[in-house]
């Protein structure tokens, strides 16, 4: 009788193993890639010169949560609710906003934005509070605005 050494193994079984290895890492990348929109959008928002508001849910969170917080960003946590930009937001910015679907407030001062980017606000759902001061939206934006669902 031969006998195996540890190394041997059945090949069905390696491919069972990098099976069960690639669904793991599938499934983990699907919930990491709105985060990782969201850490982009947020970086672009600030280097503009914007700022952003959190939810934070983690009120009742585990102890493998709050570890897990002190190493990565908080994007991979919390959702982005409010933006606001006050220096010379563009139609382009609001393009940036793609990778925050969960908005509730939206802040703009500045004359760049107009009728053009205001599409853009149909995305989000939860938007409860839009603040376009000093902007070039024309009665017909503002009309148009008026019409989002939410």
């Amino acid at each position: 009788m031969r006998k195996h050494s540890w190394y041997q193994f059945k090949l069905q079984r390696m491919f069972g193993a990098i099976t069960v290895l690639a669904l793991i890492l599938g499934v983990s990348l699907l919930c990491l890639r709105p985060a990782e929109r969201q850490r982009q959008a947020v970086k672009s928002i600030i280097y503009r010169g914007g700022r952003v508001e959190y939810r934070n849910l983690g009120a009742n969170e585990s102890g493998i949560v709050k570890q897990l917080r002190r190493w990565l960003p908080q994007d991979y946590f919390d959702t982005v609710v409010m933006v606001e930009m006050r220096v010379n937001p563009t139609d382009a910015d609001l393009g940036q906003f793609g990778g925050t679907s969960e908005l509730e407030k939206v802040r703009l001062v500045g004359r760049e934005i107009t009728d053009t980017g205001l599409p853009v606000l149909r995305r989000f759902k939860r938007l409860r509070e839009l603040d376009l001061a000093i902007s070039s939206v024309s009665d017909a934006g503002m009309v148009d605005i008026s019409r989002i669902e939410n």
